[in-house]
């Protein structure tokens, strides 16, 4: 799995994360297992519907959900690594859903996330000698207080 990162802006990046066969493959066949396990089809008991046939089936939706896994843990390790602090979360730019598919077990799946981050903020110098702050008292007379009152 890989990661690279586009920078557009100063608080904008995009994140393309290239997710290979040996990675996500092993992780998709646990899947199938253990969601099989838990599937009653029509014509066979609970859990014992054969492997091909749920895949057949619900194969394309477990290797998306697969991908997606995936693609989140390692955005998530990326952000916490580097201590990049973000807006929301990250939007999924140019999604090819239509290109999964669980009988292509040679397909490198590259999803693109773009995320806006939170700007750094350097507050020291409102607390430097130097810097003043003006306290501001407002004046009013009891005249004041009464036309507001009689407004009222």
């Amino acid at each position: 799995m890989s990661l690279t990162v586009e920078n557009l802006g100063t608080q904008h990046i995009v994140l393309h994360v290239a997710i290979e066969p040996e990675t996500y493959l092993p992780v998709f066949e646990k899947k199938c297992k253990e969601t099989n396990k838990e599937v009653s089809m029509k014509g066979f008991r609970k859990g014992t519907t054969p492997l091909g046939l749920f895949k057949k089936i619900y194969g394309n939706h477990v290797l998306s959900e697969t991908i997606k896994d995936l693609t989140d843990k390692e955005v998530a390790d990326y952000l916490r690594q580097n201590n990049l602090h973000y807006f929301a979360n990250p939007l999924l730019v140019n999604e090819d859903t239509q290109g999964i598919n669980y009988t292509d077990p040679e397909k490198v799946y590259t999803l693109n996330l773009e995320l806006g981050l939170k700007p750094q903020i350097d507050f020291s110098v409102l607390y430097s000698p130097e810097h003043e702050f003006v306290k501001y008292v407002p004046y009013t007379t009891d005249a004041e207080i009464d036309e507001q009152i009689d407004l009222m």
